[in-house]
């Protein structure tokens, strides 16, 4: 889904620099068009994902039961653990957690989006049913807990 989201950024990116440089009338707009989308693809990248990702956040908290800290969450490996202590969570397709993400304030089970930029992170949460509950933690990952 990513490189989708990819994709579309470029594209829309190059239809918005084509526009503009058409209408200032640029001789070689479409070679121009595309150096300048083909410089910028990473920042273009960039900022389609997260706008991805913040389109995706809202829309799964639309319905949300609450919210909880990523250093109060279940996703925390206590001093202790290993990433045994991972197995227990699933993702949406039903798929083991094995990916661990860490930083100064500890390892956590899962990818989350603005792991490393954010100090706390809120994840939204869902009840599914009484026995399971969903977890947003990135575009591409749900994790789900067995209560």
């Amino acid at each position: 889904m990513t490189k989708l989201i990819y994709i579309i950024g470029l594209i829309i990116a190059w239809l918005l620099f084509y526009k503009i440089l058409t209408a200032r009338k640029v001789r070689l707009p479409k070679i121009k068009t595309t150096i300048i989308v083909l410089l910028f693809s990473a920042f273009i990248y960039g900022f389609s994902y997260n706008l991805y990702a913040f389109i995706d956040r809202i829309v799964f908290s639309f319905d949300k039961d609450g919210e909880v800290a990523l250093v109060n969450s279940p996703f925390k490996i206590p001093s202790e653990g290993d990433v045994s202590y991972c197995q227990q969570f699933t993702d949406q397709d039903g798929h083991v957690i094995t990916t661990i993400s860490t930083r100064r304030d500890g390892r956590y089970c899962g990818e989350f989006w603005h792991f490393k930029r954010k100090k706390k992170l809120l994840l939204p949460y869902k009840n599914l049913n009484e026995k399971q509950t969903i977890y947003w933690a990135s575009p591409t990952l749900r994790i789900i807990i067995n209560k």
